[in-house]
């Protein structure tokens, strides 16, 4: 992996100091950032940060600056590493309990749950950091019982692989953002829906059930100061002791679609090509309340504010519906069903891959069908799950639930996806260029259409942050002359009114 053009390249067009200041960052961390990967160029992360940083400005139209990601993650990123946490060194950053340097997070994580790279909390010196791991996918780790494991991680052969990862982790860094109590609503940090809470704020998730509830107590206390209020992205969490007594439930999908749309975007404006598959339903979600908001202005939004994409999202609520929460369900519904039949089928001593593989294909051909299921299908194939996964007694009116929800996919499929669109309409966009073309698409140039396109650019300057100097509108009788304007601009959301989110109960 030679990446030396790369960093000529961009030492060379950088006029503001911008990569120098990145080396001066990592030389700060003091060996807390790993400089690149072991036996290959030491200077990939600071092109990493430099191309993530750059690229998010471009892609929100300057609203996000390249310094501002550059200060935020000096400031906030502890702990960055490409291949493994360090044992000795990061002894004391913990995931539920455990260092990320013990047997028991590698059987947890890298055995049992295959991440290819981890964002963990943690705090140091009274502070709150955050932690970056990309693991190699090659390293081997025996365990005390003697066996030895390849562990899960990805290609750090791979230039792409590291770019699309990393920028997804650091985006989980980014959207992490603090907000003062006295600047929030009640409704900005919890939310009531039957029997659940939902907390909003980013708050541990080793917390004992008693704490929680403690936490959700103090809310007005909070609100009445000037302590801050940690959000995380578009994640919530839900406290229900009837569903789950002793251990929150954590709802973070739609914040994975959020960073994997925004890595997305900083590869495509680097013209590298996607590693596709990657939570993909979230991301399309994410993708549209963004298009609603202005691509750039969400994106910018959520790097800045991520509360606010979610009260955005919540105020298209109505009739009880809960829009977060339901498309959260729906979204993440067929993917637990597999999570829970493979967790039965693991007490069985079946195996669970080759069962399941086929069992999807044969609910595809059904699909292809085109009809509604009857009674005799939904036994039909819960008759050959229990075959494989032994379902336990308690568990039958779940999977049975499920099967049919998965058997009427396509069609609940089609009616999310109309309600989103009708949820969240992409934004009205007043460009110089479409004035222009107002005026090119009428034959006969008209006074009318003179004005129609004189209001577009009205709209437009209203709506920029700021007009600069050389920028200006000349109208000429008989002609429309547009001088030195960036046909770059803010896009502007229209109303719509919000139509009932999607319903898993039938």
């Amino acid at each position: 992996m030679d990446i030396s053009s790369l960093v000529q390249k961009y030492k060379s067009e950088d006029k503001n100091g911008l990569w120098s200041k990145i080396g001066d960052v990592i030389d700060a961390k003091a060996g807390n950032w790993d400089r690149g990967v072991e036996g290959q160029n030491q200077e990939l992360t600071q092109m990493l940060i430099y191309e993530y940083a750059t690229s998010l400005e471009a892609i929100t139209n300057g609203k996000l600056k390249a310094e501002f990601v550059v200060d935020k993650l000096a400031s906030t990123l502890g702990t960055f590493r490409l291949g493994d946490f360090r044992e000795g060194q990061d002894d004391n950053i913990k995931y539920d309990n455990q260092p990320v340097t013990s047997e028991a997070y590698k059987k947890n994580c890298r055995i049992d749950k295959h991440f290819g790279a981890h964002q963990v909390d943690y705090d140091e010196a009274g502070k709150h950091l955050y932690s970056i791991a990309m693991f190699d996918r090659t390293q081997e780790y025996q365990t005390s019982d003697g066996k030895v494991h390849t562990l899960s991680g990805g290609d750090l052969e791979s230039l792409d692989d590291i770019r699309q990862t990393v920028f997804h982790e650091c985006t989980h860094v980014m959207e992490k953002c603090p907000v003062k109590g006295s600047e929030l609503k009640r409704s900005d940090i919890i939310q009531t829906r039957g029997n659940s809470t939902y907390i909003n704020a980013c708050v541990s998730a080793d917390w004992t059930m008693e704490q929680y509830k403690e936490y959700i107590e103090n809310i007005d206390q909070m609100l009445a100061s000037q302590e801050e209020v940690l959000f995380g992205g578009i994640s919530t969490i839900e406290i229900n002791e009837r569903k789950s007594p002793n251990r929150r439930i954590m709802h973070n999908q739609i914040s994975e679609g959020a960073t994997e749309l925004i890595a997305k975007k900083v590869m495509q404006h680097l013209g590298r090509p996607i590693k596709e598959g990657r939570y993909g339903m979230q991301a399309d979600f994410v993708e549209k309340v963004f298009a609603s908001m202005g691509m750039d202005d969400g994106m910018a939004t959520y790097l800045t504010s991520s509360n606010k994409i979610i009260s955005y999202i919540e105020s298209k609520n109505h009739d009880g519906k809960d829009v977060l929460r339901d498309s959260d369900s729906f979204i993440t519904a067929l993917g637990n069903f597999e999570g829970a039949l493979s967790n039965m089928t693991r007490r069985t001593g079946n195996r669970f891959g080759p069962n399941f593989e086929k069992i999807k294909e044969e609910m595809k051909a059904f699909w292809d069908e085109g009809r509604n299921p009857e009674e005799k299908d939904i036994e039909m194939f819960f008759d050959k799950i229990d075959e494989f996964a032994g379902v336990p007694q308690e568990q039958i009116p779940y999977v049975k639930g499920m099967v049919n929800f998965a058997l009427t996919y396509p069609e609940r499929l089609q009616k999310f996806n109309k309600e989103l669109n009708e949820l969240f309409p992409p934004a009205r966009t007043f460009t110089v260029k479409n004035a222009i073309e107002t005026v090119k698409n009428n034959t006969d140039v008209t006074e009318a259409s003179l004005q129609e396109a004189l209001m577009q650019i009205k709209e437009l300057a209203k709506n920029l942050d700021r007009i600069t100097e050389g920028q200006k509108v000349e109208s000429i009788q008989g002609n429309l002359k547009v001088s030195n304007i960036d046909e770059t601009s803010r896009n502007i959301p229209q109303k719509s009114e919000a139509l009932d989110g999607p319903d898993l109960d039938d």
